[in-house]
């Protein structure tokens, strides 16, 4: 048979993304040829018969009714799985996720002229969210997540107290990680020999994982839930501070800091810097990397501290295996 009016749009993949063209441009019918991939779109009627249609190589003649809401809606970050008729008049349109995302609603439903809204994909951008996509994940550990301070690229981060409803995130340590603020100091009579005198605000702080706010990727440097002190108080992640007073100028300075995230996935920002700190702090940058820094300091009493946030961003060399973090499931009935 002949058809009327007909549009030849080439290079069309499925018969489902032709019929989706057709709606498009409000047509109503269309034949779709498997092998060459023409959709032809056509301005006549739908007809649901098969009498007088010739057979010819690579189509296959079949009907099906449309929504009277036209298109389904486009959702950001999701594509469209089916369109399927759930009564008279009655059409559901379902949708998936990209990976970093979850549904907030997984569908959107035609009843007479228009489709509801609510179709809602959001970041598994931290703890809280992986919490929301499935209640079960209620074991503190490593997951994958897309933080919004990456650009949601994949990152491997701690969750602390899944079991509560505001877990927080860590980045967890390979390498030596260590702030130091040492007893005693340089007298004027005896060079660069540090007595070992003590006062109430030295220590050192081992770093097994360090506090970050996944929003923008920043330290929380005096946050200690995983540290040690190997004698002192807790001193801040990335302060290299003495008391020395004496010879600072001549003599080594005292105080370290040693920040290690080799192997994590992440790198620093090439924003992080030191300045002085406390009284006549002084301070040197000794090395510096993408994923390591060692700073020292000194003063009566200070040294080196970061100029700011000290901010991360992701590894372009390097990412952690899949198998070292759970990848989050979740679950459409509870969302």
């Amino acid at each position: 048979m002949t058809v009327p009016n007909q549009t030849v749009i080439p290079n069309v993949s499925t018969a489902l993304e032709c019929c989706k063209k057709t709606i498009s441009v409000n047509s109503t019918s269309f034949f779709y040829n498997r092998h060459s991939k023409d959709c032809v779109v056509s301005q006549m009627s739908p007809f649901h018969t098969t009498n007088n249609l010739i057979e010819a190589a690579g189509f296959q003649y079949f009907y099906k009714d449309a929504p009277k809401c036209g298109l389904p809606p486009v959702v950001v970050n999701a594509t469209l799985l089916s369109v399927s008729k759930d009564g008279d008049d009655v059409y559901k349109a379902y949708y998936n996720c990209t990976e970093e995302y979850r549904f907030i609603t997984s569908h959107s439903t035609c009843i007479g002229t228009s489709w509801s809204d609510g179709v809602e994909c959001k970041a598994l951008d931290s703890c809280k969210a992986i919490k929301a996509c499935n209640s079960g994940y209620t074991t503190d550990g490593e997951y994958w997540m897309y933080p919004s301070g990456l650009n949601h690229q994949r990152a491997r981060i701690y969750c602390k107290v899944m079991s509560s409803v505001n877990p927080t995130e860590y980045l967890t340590l390979k390498g030596d990680n260590y702030a130091e603020f040492p007893p005693g100091g340089y007298s004027q009579s005896n060079g660069c020999n540090a007595h070992t005198g003590v006062q109430g605000d030295q220590g050192k702080t081992i770093f097994n994982k360090i506090r970050i706010y996944v929003q923008n990727m920043t330290v929380e440097g005096k946050d200690y839930s995983f540290t040690s002190q190997e004698f002192g108080i807790p001193i801040p992640y990335g302060e290299a501070r003495a008391c020395s007073t004496h010879n600072t100028d001549i003599c080594p300075h005292r105080g370290k800091a040693k920040l290690d995230i080799t192997l994590t996935g992440l790198s620093f920002s090439s924003s992080i810097g030191w300045m002085n700190g406390g009284w006549q702090g002084i301070f040197e940058v000794v090395s510096q990397t993408d994923h390591e820094v060692y700073v020292t300091g000194d003063g009566a009493c200070g040294g080196g501290t970061p100029n700011g946030p000290i901010k991360l961003q992701t590894d372009m060399l390097y990412s952690p295996p899949l198998t070292s973090a759970t990848e989050p499931t979740c679950i459409l009935d509870e969302l």
